[in-house]
C-alpha cells in the first residue's frame, strides 16, 4: 500500500505545494506498482483456483488474467464453465500437458478467447479438454479462438473433444508459431484458419499430430477437415501427421495459399466419407511445395464415395503443385475411380511437378485437358528412368530403357507439311517426309 499525505485546509501556500507534490508522487508510485504486478509471474492458486476438477475455477482464473500478464497453472485439473478472456500480451503456461488440464464443462463454449488485434500471446504446456466430444453444430466450441493475432506462440498442447481445436474467427494471423500440438477428438476442424478475409504470412506449424479416434482405438470419428488454411502465404508446415479419422471434406485444404512449404506430410488410417475429391485439396491459385508426402493404410470405400472420382491430391486450375518424394502404399481401395492426382476440370493453366513418385501399378495420375471428354493420363518426368510407351505395352524386360511404339493401323496417306511423320508399320520403323518419300529406318 502507498501512503499519500494530503494538505490541510488553511495551511500555508508552501505546505499546499509540498503536499501536492507528495500526493502526486505517491499516486505515480501506486500506478507503477500495478504495472509491476501485471509483469510479475502469477499463480492461479494464489487467486483462489483449486484445480481439483470439482470446484468451478472460472472466476478465479479470470481474476488472475485481469491483473497479470504471466500466469502459471500448477499441476491439477481446472474446471471452467465459461470462456476465459485473455488480454493482449499474456503468457499462460502449465506444468505439462499430462499434469495441467483446463476442462471446459459448458457445451458449445470456448476455452480461451484472445483479445482481438493482440500480440505476444503464449499458451503452452497444458491440456485443454471437454467432458464429451462436441458435435459439429457446436460452432463456439473452440479450445483457442483468436482474430488479428501477431507474433504469438502455442506450444506443447494436448487438445481434445472440442468441435474445433484452434480457430481464427476473422482477420489475419502473422508470424505465429504452432508447435508440438496433439489434437485428438474434433468434429469440425483441428485447425480452422479459413475465416472470412483470413490472411496469414510467415507462420509455422511444427510437429503437429492430429487423430480422431477419441471414441475408441478402432473407431474413426468424423470431422469436416483436419487443417483448413486460407490465404496462408510464405508459411511452413513441418512434420504434420493426420491419422485415424473420417472426413466429409478433405483432410487438408489449401485455398489461396501462396508458396507454403510443407516438409513431412503423413496420412495414415484416414477414411473420406464425402465426395470432396481429394485427401488434399489445392484450390484458388494455391502453390504448395511438398517435400515428403506419404499416404498409407487409408480406406477409400466406394460405399462412402459412390465411386465418384477421388484422389490423394485434387488440384484445380490456376494452381501449382510441386512434390519431391511421394509414397502411396497399403491402402484399402474399393472405389473404382480412385487415383493419386486428379483435377475435376480442365487444367490448362495449372503446373504440376512430381519427382520421386512411388506407388502401385494402378491408381496412377489422371486429369482432364481441353477438349477431352474423360480423364486422361498425365505423364511426368522424374529421376527414375523408364520406358516411354506410345500406344504400346512392349517391354524388353531386361532393364533397358527405350521408346515403345505401337504398329499403326494404316500407313499415312498424305504428306506432312513442313516436316515429317515417324511411325511403325508391321514392326518396321519408317519415316515419311513432306515430299512423300517413305524411308525404312529399321526393319522389323
Amino acid at each position: 500500500m502507498v501512503a499519500i499525505t494530503l494538505p490541510v485546509i488553511g495551511g500555508s501556500f508552501n505546505t499546499w505545494g509540498t503536499e501536492n507534490n507528495t500526493a502526486l508522487t505517491g499516486l505515480a508510485n501506486a500506478v507503477t506498482a500495478l504495472e509491476d504486478l501485471s509483469e510479475t509471474p502469477g499463480n492461479v492458486v494464489s487467486f483462489g483456483a483449486v484445480g481439483d476438477g470439482v470446484a468451478d475455477d472460472t472466476a478465479a482464473i479470470q481474476a488472475a488474467l485481469d491483473v497479470t500478464r504471466l500466469l502459471y497453472f500448477p499441476p491439477g485439473t481446472y474446471k471452467i464453465s465459461a470462456a476465459l478472456n485473455v488480454p493482449n500480451n499474456t503468457r499462460i503456461y502449465g506444468s505439462g500437458f499430462r499434469t495441467t488440464t483446463i476442462r471446459q464443462v459448458t457445451a458449445n463454449t470456448q476455452c480461451f478467447i484472445l483479445a482481438t488485434g493482440g500480440d505476444g500471446f503464449q499458451i503452452t504446456d497444458m491440456a485443454l479438454t471437454t467432458p464429451t466430444l462436441q458435435p459439429n453444430s457446436a460452432t463456439n466450441s473452440n479450445a483457442i479462438e483468436f482474430s488479428n493475432c501477431f507474433m504469438s506462440l502455442f506450444a506443447r498442447l494436448h487438445i481434445s473433444k472440442f468441435a474445433t481445436a484452434i480457430n481464427l474467427t476473422t482477420g489475419f494471423f502473422a508470424s505465429c508459431g504452432f508447435q508440438d500440438i496433439e489434437v485428438n477428438g474434433y468434429s469440425r476442424y483441428a485447425f480452422d484458419l479459413s475465416a472470412t478475409s483470413a490472411v496469414s504470412t510467415g507462420s509455422t506449424f511444427q510437429n503437429i499430430y492430429i487423430h480422431n479416434n477419441v471414441s475408441g482405438y478402432l473407431v474413426r470419428d468424423t470431422a469436416y477437415a483436419a487443417i483448413y488454411l486460407q490465404n496462408f502465404s510464405d508459411g511452413l508446415l513441418a512434420q504434420v501427421n493426420i491419422e485415424h479419422g473420417k472426413f466429409s471434406g478433405s483432410a487438408l485444404i489449401l485455398a489461396g495459399c501462396e508458396n507454403p512449404t510443407i516438409v513431412g506430410l503423413h496420412f495414415e488410417g484416414c477414411e473420406p466419407t464425402g465426395a470432396y475429391e481429394g485427401m488434399i485439396t489445392v484450390l484458388d491459385q494455391s502453390a504448395p511445395m511438398i517435400f515428403g508426402l506419404q499416404v498409407q493404410n487409408c480406406f477409400i470405400y466406394s460405399t462412402n464415395l459412390s465411386n465418384a472420382p477421388f484422389a490423394c491430391v485434387k488440384i484445380e486450375d490456376n494452381c501449382r503443385l510441386t512434390v519431391f518424394g511421394w509414397v502411396v502404399r497399403n491402402n484399402t481401395v474399393t472405389n473404382s475411380q480412385f487415383t493419386n492426382l486428379y483435377n475435376p476440370v480442365n487444367i490448362d493453366n495449372a503446373m504440376i511437378y512430381v519427382q520421386g513418385y512411388r506407388a502401385g501399378t494402378s491408381n496412377g495420375i489422371t486429369g482432364r485437358r481441353a477438349g477431352a471428354t474423360s480423364k486422361q493420363p498425365i505423364r511426368w518426368w522424374d529421376t527414375y528412368a523408364d520406358t516411354l510407351r506410345v500406344g504400346s505395352a512392349a517391354d524388353p524386360a531386361d532393364g533397358l530403357v527405350g521408346i515403345a511404339i505401337a504398329n499403326g493401323t494404316a500407313a499415312p496417306s498424305t504428306n506432312p507439311a513442313n516436316g515429317g511423320f515417324l511411325y511403325v508399320e508391321a514392326g518396321a520403323l519408317k519415316w515419311r517426309g513432306s515430299a512423300g518419300t517413305v524411308t525404312t529406318i529399321a526393319p522389323a
